[in-house]
């Protein structure tokens, strides 16, 4: 079984950031930047941002039904 990639690294953010705000406006450059790797990037750039994009939106359908 594969090990569930840490939000910090994929995300290239320092840990020491808590707060909300910055860690969303980090999630929302990151999807702009891989989505555009996503379409147009090499193929080993296509694979990670998939993944990466993948990460993301299961994360998000976790913290979804924990509310």
């Amino acid at each position: 079984m594969d090990e569930r990639p840490n939000f910090y690294t994929i995300l290239e953010l320092d840990p020491a950031i808590t707060d909300w705000p910055s860690i969303e406006s980090c999630i929302l450059e990151k999807k702009r930047i891989w989505s555009h790797q996503k379409l147009m990037g090499t193929p080993g750039q296509k694979r990670k941002a998939e993944l990466n994009l993948s990460f993301l939106r299961s994360e998000e359908h976790t913290s979804e039904l924990q509310s």
